[in-house]
């Protein structure tokens, strides 16, 4: 599992997030950028259903 070789054994730690359903950086910004979208059009909606 750990190699001692490794010069930067960390390296592989940092790129796991710990959540078991987003497994990679780039997945958790990807979620955070859909979930901030999906706010934008959902308060744009009810703003211009409620004039």
């Amino acid at each position: 599992m750990n190699d001692p070789t490794d010069p930067n054994p960390l390296a592989a730690d940092d790129r796991s997030t710990g959540f078991p359903a987003l497994r990679s950086w780039r997945a958790v910004y990807l979620a955070v950028l859909l979930i901030f979208v999906t706010w934008v059009v959902l308060l744009t909606a009810l703003s211009r259903a409620f004039r």
